[in-house]
């Protein structure tokens, strides 16, 4: 059995997804999700899942570098095309430029699949909201 550090196993995920030229913040970001899934005890979230992304990436199910954008502004909202990238990554960029603009709603389009965050909590067939 191996036993890595937390700033271990993110330094080995990154090291996995650089052959593979995944955006360096993507990569980041998919490399604390699954390290803190892990040491938090959510390992179902952990390394064991990222196995299934490497091999989307390799596949082409999820894109390395994706063209992630914003595509409609409103007065209170953001909608990004997040160009079939990682949604783990997507939701953290999202979420980062929504809170610095300061929207009460978020709608991702990302590898077909719908996502939208807002203030109100609520699980859909399509997506999911999540409370900002």
């Amino acid at each position: 059995m191996i036993h890595l550090s937390y700033d271990q196993e993110i330094t080995l995920i990154k090291r996995l997804l650089e052959p593979l030229k995944v955006d360096e913040v993507d990569a980041a970001y998919l490399a604390a999700v699954v390290t803190h899934s892990d040491f938090t005890g959510t390992y179902s979230h952990g390394l064991s899942r990222l196995c299934i992304y490497l091999r989307q990436y390799m596949a082409g199910a999820l894109v390395a570098q994706p063209d992630f954008r914003c595509v409609k502004e409103g007065d209170a909202s953001l909608t990004f095309d997040c160009g079939g990238g990682s949604g783990i990554a997507a939701v953290n960029r999202v979420l980062m430029r929504s809170w610095n603009a300061h929207a009460n709603t978020v709608l991702l389009r990302a590898s077909g699949a719908t996502a939208r965050t807002s203030a109100a909590a609520d699980t859909t067939a399509t997506g999911w909201r999540r409370t900002m």
